[in-house]
């Protein structure tokens, strides 16, 4: 039970939960949970551009949310 409130997993899941709490990072996970995309598919169906998807990939793998397809 001391295993899961340590500062480690803490760390973790607050990052975790940042990351999800930006609301792209959000809908990315929300449209990758019905089927893989590719960055231009992301961008186009959340009207972002390519380089700010790219950076919400990169934080949502960062923490493990995502991985390569």
């Amino acid at each position: 039970m001391t295993d899961i409130l340590n500062f480690d997993n803490i760390s973790t899941m607050i990052d975790t939960l940042k990351a999800i709490a930006e609301d792209n990072r959000f809908q990315i996970i929300q449209l990758l949970s019905k089927k893989s995309l590719c960055v231009c598919e992301i961008e186009e169906k959340l009207n972002i551009p390519q380089n700010l998807v790219s950076h919400h990939l990169s934080v949502l793998k960062k923490t493990g949310l995502i991985d390569d397809c």
